[in-house]
């Protein structure tokens, strides 16, 4: 028996070099059995012989939640070409390999991920149905990713809503922005405020239906005309219907920084979150201490700072700093350590598009990058017996043109006939600004997304 197998494997090697010399030089996936169609082992494939070498890996975390999604990866080289795609779930191991030293150009990676939902509820008879591709381009062959849970939230704690209760504070000195929240984060609330008859600018700040948890701390903080930004932390252990504070005994933030929105914006927002540490991150455990959002019928110049203050016995701070104008969006967001300096565009940005398709996009843009995601998009309710479809295609990249992306394989689109992927449109583009690189970029999304990283990214966005 022994000799008979080892004859039978010598017979296999030969055909199979054989067979090569009239192929391509990268092997494609054949028509009649095709990769995709293939059951996927938990075990990763391991390479026939020497003849062949792995130019891609991807591991799935077990506990990455994939029951509600059909998942797909696909691989094209920098010419468009298909080199080969496969389904996958949790748990899986997946090896891409290709005839030795026929590959030699880095790879492109597109992430398909489908879910269908009910329209209107469980009960509801329609469908809606969302289909998100990510192309990453220009990666590195041999590139080994790994998809796991973020670590943000990644162990969320939720408590139980037990209950209301109402709110009043007292003797506030005209209120411009308040927040209220527990450590699961912001509420939403409706407020009223009640002028002192005797001081017209000291007013009651009266919360309406605050959502009474199971874990009774709350945090308020509030930012007045007069500059004040203060804040204070509350139980409501007795889980009574009313609480009352007085802001004349609220405290100052241990440090403030000072933001100058610049001027000709038709929106602002800034918001501030903070966490203990990394297991408060994992679990969701934070306070919002602001969330200022102001949206003007023109452009509006704001000669006064805005005063954001933070808590020192708070190690991660995540804060987002956002304004809009006529003709694209600023975002500015750190996660970890407190912003030190925003450095907001010191002159008019612009984006010029001269082919919109995803095939051959090419734009000019006065904006200094180091990286890109391009978004299209198919957006229709198109009645309300069918549902409603959504497919987005983003490609990101680090170039001023993206490479040809190839086509998607047959089998997927007749598996999902509705993808519509030839009436996607140009939707938008965001461009990076911050010092985080492409493949750093990569990195921490394939490498090490469960980990902590303290980040600072800004973006100029330009939409259609």
């Amino acid at each position: 028996m022994k000799v008979a197998h080892s004859f039978l494997f010598l017979f296999s090697v030969f055909l199979l070099v054989n067979c090569s010399k009239d192929e391509t030089s990268v092997e494609k996936p054949n028509e009649e059995e095709k990769p995709g169609s293939k059951p996927i082992e938990n075990e990763p494939e391991t390479p026939l012989d020497s003849s062949t070498e792995v130019y891609f890996s991807l591991d799935i975390d077990a506990d990455y939640d994939t029951s509600l999604t059909d998942n797909w990866i696909i691989i094209h080289d920098k010419d468009g070409t298909l080199l080969d795609y496969k389904s996958y779930e949790a748990g899986d191991n997946l090896i891409f390999e290709v005839l030795k030293d026929s590959l030699s150009e880095n790879i492109s990676i597109t992430r398909l991920v489908y879910r269908t939902y009910a329209s209107y509820g469980e009960s509801s008879p329609l469908r809606d149905h969302n289909y998100r591709l990510e192309s990453y381009v220009n990666i590195e062959k041999g590139s080994k990713w790994r998809i796991s849970k973020k670590l943000w939230g990644s162990e969320r704690i939720r408590d139980t809503i037990i209950g209301e209760f109402k709110l009043r504070v007292e003797n506030i000195y005209s209120p411009v922005y308040s927040t209220v929240s527990n450590r699961n984060g912001l509420f939403s609330f409706s407020s009223t405020g009640i002028p002192h008859s005797d001081s017209p600018n000291v007013f009651d700040m009266v919360y309406d239906d605050l959502s009474l948890f199971s874990t009774p701390s709350y945090m308020y903080s509030c930012y007045t005309k007069f500059y004040e930004n203060k804040y204070l932390f509350f139980d409501n252990t007795e889980k009574k219907s009313e609480i009352t504070l007085d802001f004349n005994k609220f405290k100052n933030f241990d440090s403030y920084i000072e933001v100058l929105i610049p001027p000709n914006h038709i929106a602002f927002r800034i918001f501030v979150a903070e966490f203990k540490d990394e297991n408060a991150l994992k679990a969701g455990i934070g306070y919002t201490s602001h969330d200022f959002y102001e949206v003007y019928n023109g452009e509006i110049d704001v000669t006064e700072p805005i005063i954001i203050g933070y808590l020192d016995n708070f190690d991660i701070h995540r804060t987002i700093i956002s304004y809009r104008t006529q003709n694209f969006n600023f975002r500015y967001e750190a996660f970890g350590k407190k912003p030190e300096e925003i450095g907001f565009p010191k002159y008019e940005l612009s984006l010029q598009i001269s082919n919109e398709s995803i095939e051959n996009f090419e734009f000019l843009t006065n904006v200094d990058y180091s990286r890109k995601v391009s978004t299209w998009r198919y957006l229709i309710d198109e009645n309300q017996n069918s549902g409603f479809f959504n497919t987005s295609w983003s490609v990101y990249d680090d170039n001023d043109h993206h490479p040809f992306l190839g086509k998607i394989p047959l089998e997927i689109q007749e598996k999902y006939p509705n993808l519509n992927l030839n009436k996607i449109i140009y939707e938008s583009t965001r461009f990076y600004t911050d010092d985080t690189r492409y493949n750093e970029f990569i990195n921490q999304e394939f490498l090490n997304s469960d980990k902590f990283h303290s980040v600072v990214q800004k973006s100029i966005y330009f939409e259609k």
